[in-house]
């Protein structure tokens, strides 16, 4: 995503240095280059399938038994 926002800058960049290029090549602008971060460590990694996993088993448990329905006569 950062990468794109430097693609963009830097075709603002060369729209610039088309027009300075009448001025001679030291007038250009320098490009900015691209973003090089590395992998981010995502902490949250697998969390919402925990808490999917955790919300199903706690509603089995609450219908393992209806308390609601109604009695049968016989």
């Amino acid at each position: 995503m950062l990468n794109g926002v430097v693609s963009r800058i830097n075709g603002f960049i060369g729209g610039i240095n088309q027009g300075l290029g009448a001025l001679g090549p030291e007038r250009r602008i320098s490009l900015v280059p691209d973003l090089d971060l590395g992998e981010i460590e995502n902490r949250f990694e697998g969390a919402a399938s925990a808490a999917t996993t955790a919300a199903q088993a706690a509603l089995d448990r609450a219908f393992e038994d209806n308390p609601l329905s109604t009695p049968i006569s016989v």
